[in-house]
């Protein structure tokens, strides 16, 4: 059996229905069908689907978060001047705004990641713009600016409060890797934001994990996965209390077996 495919197959079920990320999933999903683009993630294959999907969600929630503040300003501006006042009413949510999901790309904050990096800067800096042709199109019917999230933003997004995601901080020139602390998994996440590897950490015959400084021992195998060299790697797996004795022993340290840095190893 494959190497990753063997650490899927012995990791301690951490099952999503478990995890708060999923019971988030579940309240919000019905968001994603109003969309057509969304609708493929609407049911999920596992915890990667699942982090994407609830990207998109906190997303859509945000959005709707702005939108009514913006609605709510225009009322309150209308009834107090009889006209909306804009620049009054950019100063205030701009100053005001505090939303619970935020993602950096260089050091200006984005709320939106389905929306490319202007219309986020419009969110953000601009709002009362929204008011306003072309951009009040985006309150209700915006299907055609959307954009791919995952490939735009990629590590950035994945970094940010949308995610529990931990930088790991090593990778190469085409991916990076990340550590999802409920599920006890590292995510191989390649440069146009999708999956390359799943690595599942701590196997059922492992009896007391070791959680500490978790990152750091992560990080000195994941030294060896990114050199190619796949028997120092389930070594220092074994090492560093990430896999058992047991399945140390099963997936054969002295194979020389080529070592592809793919999910479908």
């Amino acid at each position: 059996m494959k190497l990753f495919k063997r650490l899927a197959k012995k990791a301690k079920q951490n099952r999503l229905s478990r995890s708060s990320e999923y019971h988030f999933f579940l309240k919000y999903r019905y968001l994603l069908v109003k969309y057509q683009v969304f609708i493929p993630f609407f049911n999920l294959e596992d915890e990667f689907a699942l982090t994407r999907a609830n990207i998109l969600l906190k997303g859509l929630l945000n959005k709707q978060s702005i939108d009514h503040l913006l609605q709510k300003e225009a009322e309150t501006s209308i009834e107090a001047s009889g006209r909306i006042q804009h620049h009054k009413i950019r100063q205030h949510i701009v100053s005001t705004l505090k939303l619970p999901y935020v993602f950096m790309v260089q050091d200006k904050p984005f709320y939106i990641p389905f929306f490319n990096r202007t219309m986020n800067y419009i969110y953000a800096e601009e709002p009362d713009k929204l008011y306003d042709y072309p951009y009040d199109r985006l309150f209700e019917s915006f299907a055609t600016s959307l954009i791919d999230p995952f490939e735009n933003y990629n590590y950035d997004l994945y970094l940010s409060s949308f995610t529990p995601l931990l930088d790991i901080g090593i990778g190469d020139t085409t991916s990076h890797a990340f550590y999802h602390p409920d599920f006890q998994t590292v995510f191989i996440i390649n440069n146009q934001g999708r999956l390359d590897v799943k690595i599942h950490l701590f196997d059922r015959d492992l009896k007391k994990p070791n959680k500490r400084d978790i990152i750091n021992r992560i990080k000195t195998c994941l030294t060896h996965y990114f050199n190619n060299d796949r028997l120092k790697f389930i070594h220092h797996l074994h090492l560093e209390g990430l896999i058992s004795e047991k399945l140390y022993k099963k997936v054969n340290p002295t194979l020389t077996t080529t070592f592809i840095k793919r999910e479908l190893e």
